[in-house]
């Protein structure tokens, strides 16, 4: 009578599980880039692509917005964003986003010292995928 009470128990609660599955919303995100200058040439900028800020003046912080929209169907969470470094500072939008709207992950790098440099934006979501990283580049030059 035991085992067969676990069988039936492990039964219920495989297909608990299986229907639980089936009905989770599908949550999709597109990362588009705008910078203080506007739109970036394509509209979009692909998770993986890099955004060059080509030569930026010594001690004048360059800024870039993703701007995020939630493609699924269900509410979009950024639960943290975190910057490679610490001359770099990150802001997000904290509330969900609910499909179809938009929010928003801005990276400032400082620009405190010359050369070139290369930096990331690692941004965790309710998303399948989970995190997304977003990359910028460029060279800070005397002005």
């Amino acid at each position: 009578m035991k085992k067969m009470s676990v069988i039936l128990l492990t039964i219920f609660c495989a297909t608990a599980l299986v229907a639980w599955a089936n009905q989770n919303p599908r949550i999709g995100v597109v990362f588009s880039a705008a910078t203080q200058w506007g739109i970036l040439q394509d509209g979009q900028i692909r998770l993986g692509d890099t955004h060059d800020f080509g030569s930026i003046a010594l001690g004048k912080p360059a800024s870039i917005t993703f701007v995020v929209t939630n493609t699924g169907d269900a509410p979009l969470v950024i639960t943290q964003v975190q910057a490679s470094c610490g001359c770099t500072i990150a802001a997000w939008t904290k509330e969900p986003i609910a499909p179809g709207a938009t929010g928003k992950v801005e990276a400032t790098y400082n620009a405190a010292g010359l050369g070139a440099f290369h930096k990331s934006v690692t941004v965790s979501t309710n998303t399948s995928e989970g995190v997304q990283m977003l990359y910028f580049k460029g060279e800070v030059v005397n002005p």
